[in-house]
C-alpha cells in the first residue's frame, strides 16, 4: 500500500527552485529557476516530503519521503545557492545533504528527486535551539562579486542570540560569536551568501528586531581559526548595529527581502509589520539596488552617533484572529500564517 496524500501537521515548507532567486545570480539564472519552479519541500515531524506541482494526477505528485532528522521535528529548510545542498534543521540538530535529480525538460518538471547525507555529517546535537541556517561561498575571497561553485560553509544562529560558522569539507566549527545584547530569540535570519555579505536580523523576546554583522572584524579569506574546542564564554562579542522597536509582543518570525532593503517581522501582537531602509534624506534606499556586498559596506559603515541610514516602520497590518507565526515575501506578495489556522 502506498501512501500520496497527507494530512497532519506542516512545520516547514520551501519551493525549489526557490520563489525569490537570490539577487546575487545572474538574469539567466534567475529566468531559468523562474521557468522549472516545479517541486514543494514540506517538513512533516521528522521528515521532509517533496511534491511536484506541475503534476495534476495526484498519484504522481508525491516524489519522495525521506527521514531526515530522525531525533526532531523539522521547523527549516534552506537550499545552497546552486541548488546542490540541502540543510534541514529543527530544535539542536541540522542535517545537510546532497541533492540529486533528473529534469524533464520537455515537461518542464522533476521526474526523480534523491537525498544523501553529506559525510561526515554535523554533531549529532548542537548546545542550543537552532533558528536558522545559510550556505556560505567564498565569493572569490571577497575580492569579487563572483561566486565560487560550491558553497563550502553554513552559518548557524542560535536562540541565545550567537553564530557559529562550520566548514562542510570536513564539518568543523570554525567560529563563534556572540550577539552583545545577550537575550533569548524566538526568531533569526540571515541575508547574504557569503562573509563579506553576512548579516542576522535577531527577533527577541523583549520585541525588538537587532540588526547586527556577525563577522565583524574578521578578514573575508578562509583563514579562520579552528577553534572548535574553545570555551564559548570567550567568543568574541559583537555590538548591535541596528535596533528596530514596534512590535508589542515577542518576535515569531522575520524575512528579508531579496536586496535586504526590507524586512518584515510578525509577533504576539497579531501585526505583520514591514521595514524600509530608509537614507538619513528619507529616501528609500530600494530606488537604487545595490550588490549584496555594496549594501552591507554601507550599512555597516555607517556613523553610529550620526546613522546614514535607517530602517523605519513603514506600514503595519492587522487580520488574524491570534498570533502570527510565520511571514514570507512571495514573488510580488506577503504570506503569513497565524494560530488561528488561517493564511
Amino acid at each position: 500500500m502506498e501512501k500520496y496524500a497527507y494530512h497532519g501537521p506542516v512545520t516547514a515548507v520551501e519551493l525549489f527552485p526557490p520563489d525569490r532567486p537570490n539577487s546575487w545570480l545572474s538574469e539567466e539564472q534567475r529566468a531559468t529557476f523562474k521557468s522549472t519552479q516545479s517541486c514543494l519541500f514540506v517538513g512533516t515531524g521528522p521528515k521532509v516530503r517533496i511534491y511536484s506541482l506541475k503534476d495534476a494526477v495526484k498519484e504522481k505528485q508525491l516524489i519522495a519521503e525521506y527521514n531526515v532528522l530522525p531525533s526532531a521535528v523539522v521547523h527549516g529548510i534552506r537550499f545552497s545557492h546552486n541548488l546542490s545542498l540541502l540543510a534541514v534543521f529543527g530544535q539542536k540538530f541540522c542535517n545537510v545533504y546532497n541533492i540529486q535529480y533528473s529534469y524533464n525538460c520537455p515537461e518542464k518538471r522533476y521526474d526523480d528527486m534523491k537525498l544523501e547525507m553529506l559525510k561526515p555529517s554535523l554533531p549529532g546535537e548542537f548546545r542550543d535551539l537552532i533558528l536558522d541556517a545559510q550556505f556560505l561561498n567564498n565569493d572569490r575571497d571577497g575580492k569579487s562579486e563572483e561566486l565560487l561553485s560550491n558553497d563550502n560553509e553554513i552559518a548557524l544562529a542560535f536562540s541565545h542570540n550567537f553564530v557559529e560558522i562550520w566548514s562542510l569539507y570536513p564539518f568543523v566549527r570554525k567560529y563563534c560569536v556572540n550577539c552583545a545584547d545577550h537575550c533569548i530569540l524566538y526568531s533569526a535570519k540571515f541575508f547574504g551568501y557569503s562573509r563579506s555579505t553576512l548579516i542576522v536580523a535577531s527577533g527577541t523576546v523583549f520585541n525588538q528586531i537587532l540588526i547586527w554583522d556577525p563577522l565583524h572584524g574578521t578578514k573575508n579569506n578562509n583563514t579562520y581559526k579552528d577553534e572548535s574546542n574553545f570555551l564559548d564564554t570567550n567568543a568574541k562579542s559583537i555590538n548591535v548595529k541596528y535596533r528596530l522597536e514596534g512590535h508589542k509582543g515577542v518576535l515569531f518570525h522575520i524575512d528579508w527581502d531579496t536586496y535586504g532593503d526590507k524586512l518584515i517581522s510578525v509577533s504576539d501582537d497579531r501585526t505583520l509589520r514591514c521595514w524600509e531602509l530608509k537614507h538619513c534624506d528619507k529616501k528609500y534606499i530600494g530606488d537604487v539596488q545595490l550588490s549584496a556586498k555594496k549594501f552591507k559596506s554601507e550599512l555597516f559603515n555607517s556613523n553610529t552617533s550620526n546613522p546614514t541610514y535607517q530602517f523605519v516602520n513603514a506600514w503595519s497590518a492587522f487580520g488574524h484572529s491570534a498570533r502570527v507565526w510565520k511571514c514570507k515575501f512571495f514573488g510580488s506578495g506577503i504570506i503569513t500564517c497565524a494560530e488561528d489556522a488561517t493564511a
